[in-house]
């Protein structure tokens, strides 16, 4: 996923870090990476794992 903004659909790593707290995982999605970032820091609904 390109981070465009467009709504794609596929399998999208991410690694990125927020006050502190690291989220990385794997997963499918169908939206953007700032939706996917917004939902995963709202409830987590996408981390594989998460590391105080």
């Amino acid at each position: 996923m390109n981070g465009s903004g467009t709504s794609t659909y596929g399998v999208c790593a991410f690694n990125y870090t927020i006050t502190g707290n690291q989220a990385y995982g794997i997963g499918i999605f169908y939206s953007d990476y700032s939706t996917i970032k917004s939902n995963i820091v709202k409830n987590n609904r996408y981390a594989g794992i998460k590391l105080d």
